[in-house]
């Protein structure tokens, strides 16, 4: 590379304004880590030609390298504007507000956002606290939450819908990851609630009704219910009983009202909704809370159980896994361009010789607990011509996983119930193999790993992600506040028990002030998962290392997908072998325990 960087730097002492080379001489500096350097390099190749979108988007990848994040959104904003459809411009965008937390109002970025939104390579809940961090300095949303705060909510949701479309358009996508928002909208639906029962106000209905509806089916009716307001949506469910008595139209309002607090299908008269009357004004909320829903129990009946279910703990994981499916998303967030396994691999710094790698063409790919199919669409959309095995304990997982799959017409994943513990017989051998999230959650996960390594190929590729034992030490606390407080795990006593957290982390020296920064706490089903699950094993990765050693397998390093992580890592161990110590890693982790606040995601080799 050195010999490249002089190659073009020769070129350029002949030709100063030879784009191209200024260009390449960027990617290269950029590569072998000059930073600085790049920046000079695409400064000059913009300066000679301001319509590069490569070039901004290159840019705008190093600045963010070097800590500049409000410069390297500018600058992947001028890629985007120059070339809006490009998938990849879009990544570097995400990758970069993933990192962000607005401390004033961006006039400027709020078009982007919104087009995000729309783009089947981004994930939602990926880019919301960002999006949040922002709008609660947006003039409008800092009026509503003065508004919330007095004792009347009249019009509140008004000052929303008219100048904040971009927090409509989220709220209908994912659950918002900010308890003052929350608390906002939790207040909103309880004014909205006395306000439709004690007039006959039920012509009006804003935008905001709508996308609250399908927000709180989304995150699960995760916002706390007072008796008061319990007591009310009992008066209201009478008065559609009522009315439905005298066959007369139900007030699309109160449909929406409900829809705010219940499921709709959970009402045997829903059925009635599905009539073009109310399809044709509360389509949306109908569509994803009925329509989609009545699919979902169609499929079930229709997937293929292979394995029995007869581990109790993996039992006691699928019974809880049925009643509250992880995770409820809308967009996937796929790969833009499948490529083969060596292509896909090249940027993960893995201590993985590509040339020598046995690759197959049409890698048979096993994913070991796919939940509601998030997971196993990623990868199909990730590794080229690839055939996806995807097994979950859960019917109600694998039936959303189904019509997710069918929805975005993808061909080539085959669903199956089926215990990880018993998959010995699946008579089966894959060349890659993914368990993220999963094997903490079985009785015995070293045992379930073992049955994993059985099934893969010689010299066959797995992803493993492992909760980490110093990374959760907020979770052990509000594990423990959980139990001396006796919550059950019933949703009344989960949405109290965050209201009691929420009320605590106020004061930030708690521990589980930590937890409000966890986007799992913010949807009911996740944060089951989060900090009441049934089972739970945590890692360190010294034990980690003895389990690899104890299965044959090789550590090749971990996906850290856009994070900074590694360039911390680089300053306090610079050798490229360093990158696959297991001991610098417990080392580094030490000093810095928020390092894998996910998980562990790591990739190893069968020996």
């Amino acid at each position: 590379l050195d010999v490249t960087i002089t190659s073009y730097e020769q070129a350029l002492k002949f030709k100063p304004d030879y784009t191209d080379a200024h260009y390449n001489l960027g990617n290269t500096l950029k590569e072998v880590g000059r930073l600085d350097a790049a920046v000079d390099s695409y400064t000059q190749t913009l300066q000679l030609n301001p319509d590069y979108a490569n070039a901004h988007n290159n840019l705008g990848h190093v600045l963010y390298k070097l800590n500049q994040p409000i410069p390297a959104l500018t600058s992947i904003q001028q890629a985007l504007t120059i070339d809006p459809e490009n998938p990849l411009f879009w990544e570097t965008f995400v990758a970069i507000l993933q990192g962000i937390k607005f401390t004033t109002f961006n006039t400027a970025i709020m078009p982007f956002l919104r087009q995000a939104l729309e783009q089947p390579s981004v994930r939602p809940s990926d880019i919301s606290a960002a999006i949040m961090s922002n709008l609660r300095h947006h003039p409008q949303l800092k009026a509503a939450f003065n508004t919330y705060k007095k004792p009347t909510l009249d019009h509140t949701e008004d000052l929303i819908t008219g100048q904040l479309p971009l927090l409509l358009q989220l709220m209908t996508l994912t659950p918002l990851p900010d308890p003052e928002v929350e608390s906002l909208l939790t207040q909103i639906r309880h004014s909205m609630l006395d306000t439709l029962l004690t007039t006959n106000h039920t012509h009006h209905l804003s935008p905001f009704y709508q996308a609250l509806a399908i927000h709180c089916f989304t995150n699960e009716y995760v916002f706390f219910e007072s008796n008061e307001e319990t007591i009310k949506i009992n008066q209201l469910e009478n008065k559609i009983n009522l009315l439905l008595q005298k066959n007369k139209l139900l007030p699309s309002a109160w449909i929406t009202l409900l829809a705010s607090y219940r499921p709709l299908n959970h009402y045997v008269w829903s059925e009635q909704l599905l009539s073009s009357h109310y399809l044709d004004i509360l389509e949306k909320v109908i569509v994803r809370q009925l329509i989609e829903v009545n699919e979902e129990q169609r499929l079930r009946s229709k997937i293929h159980k292979f394995t029995p279910i007869t581990n109790k703990i993996s039992q006691s994981v699928r019974d809880q896994y049925e009643q509250s499916p992880y995770p409820r998303w809308v967009n996937a967030g796929l790969y833009s361009t499948a490529l083969p396994i060596e292509k896909a691999l090249e940027n993960l710094d893995l201590n993985l010789d590509l040339n020598k790698q046995p690759f197959s063409k049409k890698p048979d790919i096993l994913i070991a607990g796919c939940g509601t199919g998030q997971h196993a669409l990623n990868t199909a959309s990730r590794f080229l011509n690839s055939n996806v095995l995807a097994i979950d304990l859960s019917l109600s997982s694998l039936s959303y996983a189904i019509r997710k799959t069918q929805e975005l017409s993808v061909s080539t994943i085959e669903y199956m119930q089926a215990d990880i513990l018993e998959l010995t017989q699946l008579n089966r051998q894959f060349d890659l193999i993914e368990s993220v999230g999963v094997l903490h959650h079985l009785e015995a996960p070293l045992t379930g790993w073992a049955v994993l390594v059985d099934l893969l190929r010689p010299q066959g590729l797995m992803k493993i992600g492992l909760y980490s034992e110093l990374a959760r030490q907020a979770i052990v606390a509000s594990r423990d506040f959980i139990k001396t407080n006796h919550y059950s795990t019933s949703a009344k006593d989960i949405r109290q028990c965050r209201t009691d957290i929420i009320a605590i982390a106020q004061d930030s020296d708690s521990k589980l002030a930590k937890v409000l920064t966890i986007p799992d706490f913010y949807n009911l089903s996740e944060c089951r998962d989060l900090l009441f699950h049934i089972q739970e094993h945590r890692f360190t990765l010294p034990e980690i290392e003895i389990a690899l050693q104890q299965l044959g397998l090789q550590f090749l390093g971990f996906e850290l997908g856009h994070s900074q992580t590694i360039d911390k890592f680089k300053k306090l161990y610079p050798g490229n072998e360093a990158l696959f110590s297991l001991p610098n890693w417990h080392q580094f982790e030490c000093q810095h325990p928020d390092t894998f606040s996910g998980m562990y995601q790591f990739w190893v080799k069968k020996i």
